[in-house]
């Protein structure tokens, strides 16, 4: 009898044994139903875009663009790397690949930078236009120089040329420019009655050269790097022209010329040519920068 029992002890373990692997089995295949149901799946590649840009606050503007370009589901997402104004290192970057695109000069400077180095690079769309103002520590008003006042301006051709244009503009100088050509050299000024000194500094330091200068003619996002404001800060603010002599002014977004009809680069240029993109830059940038696209 005592035989009997124990094999009956023994079976009924045996079943609740079974049971309970059964119960766990059970949980274990749901629990794992659950996670692999919860975990999104994407079989989508994001591509990311390489943009050169000069100032930080550009950042703004480009994080706004990603959001849109997420919003739309392009999967694309750009990445920004900043260099120094003015000196045409994102160029070269673009055209070695190191960048994908650029966002940081007017036609005019680009135009100059193929020119020169014979870089392949073809502007696809037109951003916005930065202001370029002249600023003073020493006077109020432009009227005010004395004669042989020293003047900084930009030491790269176009934004040298705009920078002269701007002077004219003002009454300090006259120029003239030979045939063919957008904008005046220094060897091009046809008029300085006070016998101005015209110095070319590289851009991005003028306006931290303006104690050792009467005034400095400089672009908005080196004003604004700097903590100066176009609007309260400039002794001469001239109006822009977008539609007409200013559009050589006007900076674009450039690529390589093999590339220039990327389908992802007209992505990233439609989420940037959008209301929500005007108003980060009338929110940040009124006063330095102006849009130049509808919307």
């Amino acid at each position: 009898m005592a035989a009997v029992q124990k094999k009956k002890h023994i079976k009924n373990l045996g079943s609740i044994i079974g049971l309970t692997i059964a119960v766990v089995a059970v949980i274990a295949a749901l629990v794992a139903g659950h996670i692999a149901y919860d975990k999104p799946t994407t079989n989508a590649k994001t591509t990311i875009v390489k943009i050169g840009i000069v100032s930080e606050n550009d950042n703004l503007v480009w994080d706004e663009v990603n959001k849109i370009l997420a919003q739309r589901g392009d999967n694309i997402k750009v990445v920004t790397t900043q260099f120094q104004g003015g000196s045409g290192l994102a160029n070269q970057a673009t055209v070695s690949g190191d960048l994908d695109l650029n966002a940081f000069q007017s036609h005019n400077f680009l135009a100059a930078q193929v020119a020169e180095k014979h870089y392949a690079l073809t502007a696809i769309g037109d951003l916005y236009i930065s202001r370029f103002d002249i600023y003073s520590k020493q006077y109020k008003s432009v009227k005010d120089l004395p004669d042989g006042a020293k003047i900084a301006i930009p030491n790269n051709p176009a934004n040298g040329g705009r920078a002269l244009l701007i002077l004219q503009e003002a009454g300090l100088i006259g120029t003239t420019t030979q045939k063919g050509e957008n904008y005046p050299t220094t060897k091009e000024i046809t008029s300085n009655p006070h016998h101005y000194d015209i110095e070319e500094v590289d851009a991005n330091e003028i306006p931290n050269l303006l104690d050792d200068y009467a005034v400095g003619v400089t672009n908005g996002y080196s004003a604004m790097d700097h903590g100066l404001d176009p609007k309260k800060d400039a002794v001469f603010d001239p109006k822009l022209d977008i539609n007409g002599k200013d559009h050589q002014w006007v900076n674009t977004l450039v690529a390589r010329t093999e590339d220039k009809n990327n389908p992802v680069y007209k992505k990233i240029l439609s989420a940037y040519r959008t209301k929500k993109v005007a108003q980060v830059f009338s929110k940040n940038f009124s006063t330095a920068y102006e849009v130049a696209f509808d919307y």
